[in-house]
């Protein structure tokens, strides 16, 4: 199971500021309610992978460049 958490709130928010949208209009964008996109940036809910991945695309960056993930590997394959 993956793990992800955002790098830097503060980051993703002046992205959504530079990019000429409030999180309201950002969250329709990636379609979440902005209460959610919010919980998620507050770190108070762990957006799933495509979630993650759809905030990145929206804001042109690599996923890895606005996320941590940890995951566990099975290495008994």
């Amino acid at each position: 199971m993956k793990k992800i958490t955002v790098k830097n709130p503060f980051c993703i928010k002046l992205e959504i500021a530079k990019s000429g949208r409030n999180l309201k209009e950002f969250a329709y964008d990636v379609e979440v309610s902005a209460s959610y996109l919010s919980q998620i940036l507050n770190g108070k809910r762990t957006p799933s992978i495509l979630m993650a991945e759809k905030i990145s695309k929206e804001l042109e960056k690599e996923v890895g460049e606005l996320f941590f993930i940890k995951g566990l590997i099975n290495r008994s394959e």
